[in-house]
């Protein structure tokens, strides 16, 4: 199945917010909006380092790294 880009985005929008809002594991928030999205948590983790990737390339060098980031949230 084919889902659009802006799919892939509202739902790895939904896992970071969830996971720091929630402070929940990655591992839950991938669970718990496959649930919400009929999506395998398998499919939603592919699609969070794809992006995740990409804002790494695109960061600025003092930038953090979404992992970093919700540790210090933690």
């Amino acid at each position: 199945r084919k889902y659009s880009v802006e799919f892939k985005e509202k739902a790895v929008h939904q896992i970071i917010e969830m996971a720091r809002s929630e402070s929940c594991s990655l591992q839950r928030a991938y669970e718990e909006v496959g649930e919400l999205r009929g999506v395998s948590r398998h499919t939603l983790r592919a699609w969070y380092r794809d992006s995740a990737s990409t804002r790494d390339g695109r960061k600025a060098p003092d930038s953090e790294t979404m992992e970093e980031e919700l540790k210090r949230l933690r």
